[in-house]
């Protein structure tokens, strides 16, 4: 809902036991988890729910159709109307043990009544004070006392403490799968500017993947000398090799001259020929033939059909299909 969010929860359950532990005065919190709360709602109580919150009816008559009447949808990520205020994710404050036990049994009682079941084995309580162990549901089912929950993504100990949390979210913020996207979408994309246009033979190619194979192992906190394979780093940090992202763009950009019109400027210049004949040797490395070669490797001759040659050109990284 409006004005209400994840950190506005967090701030709550931390400003309560703050309070508490000022006066030096126990605290108790017990977190509910439901099964598959979202699941189990039930579709009159939502409507119900919408209505007492004051959203006009038609929008309601919206939804409920979505809903009721649908014949068909589509595969997307994430949930439809996500904004319930965490249905499974509800935190009990009480003095002590025995009222945070009548308190979570009022609770459960309320959810089975309205559809939704509790977790017991994933509902958890901490508390500023030791007590005797757990707490009981009402069918008499242990909840178990842990000295820290993490709730809504950020970790509370009972004493109130932030230092866990601090260090949880440390780590988190510079975790190797982190610096693995950093790279694909901040260092790589700075590497390669502009590697569509160049013709690399083999040395250069290596040299680039030496560059980036050090930046790698780097990120990873690795040397050579700690002898992790090549293939190993890469798994790591989710990068496909250099050489195959910068055929990826040679590939790309092949296709686009193909597809413009023949008097656009790259197309004149691709079938461009100086004036002259080439003297005797080999001469340098072209960007036909580096094309020549990365169409052979792909098995590709048609640039003409743009989403057929995308599919079969790009390289995409191990995470994600979209580089």
């Amino acid at each position: 809902m409006p004005e209400r969010s994840t950190t506005d929860a967090i701030f709550v359950a931390l400003q309560v036991m703050e309070k508490y532990r000022e006066k030096r005065k126990p605290c108790y919190l017990a977190f509910l988890d439901m099964e598959k709360a979202y699941d189990r709602l039930p579709r009159a109580v939502l409507w119900i729910a919408l209505r007492l919150s004051g959203v006009p009816k038609r929008l309601i008559t919206v939804i409920r159709d979505n809903y009721e009447r649908s014949k068909a949808a589509n595969s997307t990520r994430g949930d439809k109307e996500r904004r319930i205020l965490y249905t499974d994710d509800i935190a009990l404050v009480a003095d002590n043990q025995e009222e945070l036990e009548d308190k979570v049994q009022l609770w459960q009682r309320a959810l089975t009544d309205n559809g939704l079941r509790l977790n017991v084995k994933n509902t958890k309580f901490i508390s500023s004070e030791q007590c005797a162990g757990s707490i009981l549901d009402y069918q008499g089912k242990a909840i178990e006392k842990v000295e820290e929950f993490r709730y809504l993504g950020s970790n509370l100990s009972e004493e109130g403490s932030v230092d866990q949390a601090v260090r949880e979210q440390t780590n988190a913020a510079w975790l190797k799968t982190l610096k693995g996207k950093l790279y694909r979408t901040v260092v790589r994309p700075a590497l390669l500017y502009g590697s569509e246009c160049w013709a690399l033979g083999k040395a250069l190619e290596r040299q680039l993947h030496a560059a980036e194979m050090r930046t790698l192992r780097w990120a990873c906190g690795w040397t050579r000398r700690d002898r992790v394979r090549n293939e190993d780093v890469r798994a790591v940090m989710k990068t496909a090799p250099i050489q195959l992202k910068m055929r990826e763009q040679r590939l790309r950009c092949y296709g686009h001259v193909l597809r413009r019109p023949e008097d656009h400027p790259t197309r004149l210049a691709l079938d461009f020929e100086a004036p002259g004949k080439r003297p005797r040797g080999a001469p340098r490395k072209r960007w036909k033939d580096v094309i020549k070669r990365d169409l052979a490797e792909v098995g590709v001759t048609d640039a003409l059909g743009r989403i057929r040659w995308r599919q079969i050109t790009r390289t995409a990284d191990p995470v994600t299909a979209r580089d």
